[in-house]
């Protein structure tokens, strides 16, 4: 049977939050229940190594004891979360999905334990991508492309992988080079693209989605178009695509995610929506009050 996962929160280190977390692993497995600790991101120092040679903190090692499981590594997405980043909540089929586990990161962090690396849109790509410089993100994620990490960025996260975003009427504070990890050139321009759009991808799969920009992208020799109409660009491990709602699409993050080595299988998002919505509107009669 299912159950509900259990967070426990501190407000300090060494408030007693592993502590605790082990008694219970312990406590639960003691009760015929199976338990799988986890931990969103590793900040200590402390670290252990499992028996599939991955890290995880010592704590988190000490609780797979607790609950009588081998100690393992779970899938880890990185999303960059820099300043006026937008339109987040088309990650959420990510997050919802079995031993994934998306890594919110808002300041330089070594991204080298992390499967990929997720640029999401921006309502102002020129000053999300001068903090990513700032910031010193900009380089972490340069390091990560070349030594093989999966990349992908999505609508302005496709701007700033490019070699040059061109500003010439000053929507953004005028022309700024990007990470030149696509080799692609942007332009912005004052007519905005909002349109919902179906483009057909592999296998015969049509994928919906929708766009909303002011840019015009257009590809160098080194840029391979992966969807028709400038939506989506390639350049060996690094993706951009203008289509945002692609992770909707149960086909589109099941073959994301099995390219990562994940091996579950992706649940058809929509539905779950639907259900989750009839389960809010079960609580209007349950109540006693009928409108």
């Amino acid at each position: 049977m299912r159950r509900t996962p259990i967070m426990l929160l501190g407000c300090t280190s060494d408030a007693g939050k592993s502590f605790l977390a082990t008694a219970l692993c312990r406590h639960l497995a003691n009760r015929g229940v199976r338990v799988a600790p986890f931990k969103a991101q590793n900040m200590s120092n402390n670290a252990a190594v499992t028996p599939g040679g991955g890290e995880i903190g010592r704590a988190q090692h000490l609780q797979a004891l607790a609950a009588r499981v081998v100690p393992g590594v779970r899938m880890a997405l990185a999303l960059l979360l820099y300043p006026w980043a937008s339109n987040l909540d088309e990650f959420d089929p990510l997050f919802h999905e079995e031993n994934v586990n998306v890594v919110p990161i808002q300041r330089a962090t070594p991204l080298d334990d992390f499967h990929a690396i997720l640029l999401p849109g921006s309502k102002s790509t020129v000053q999300s991508f001068a903090h990513l410089r700032t910031s010193g993100l900009a380089d972490e994620v340069v390091r990560a492309a070349r030594r093989g990490a999966p990349v992908l960025g999505v609508c302005g996260g496709l701007q700033m992988l490019g070699k040059r975003i061109h500003d010439p009427d000053r929507i953004e504070g005028g022309d700024a080079d990007g990470l030149g990890l696509l080799d692609v050139v942007t332009t912005l321009e004052r007519l905005k693209t909002t349109r919902w759009t179906e483009v057909a991808w592999r296998d015969g799969v049509t994928l919906h989605g929708y766009e909303i920009h002011h840019g015009v992208t257009e590809p160098g020799p080194d840029a391979e178009q992966t969807l028709d109409g400038g939506l989506g660009f390639a350049q060996g491990n690094v993706h951009g695509v203008y289509l945002h709602g692609l992770f909707a699409s149960s086909a589109f993050r099941q073959a994301f995610l099995a390219d990562l080595g994940w091996r579950g299988r992706a649940h058809d998002w929509a539905a779950r929506i639907d259900a989750e919505i009839e389960r809010v509107a079960r609580l209007v009669p349950e109540s006693g009050w009928e409108p």
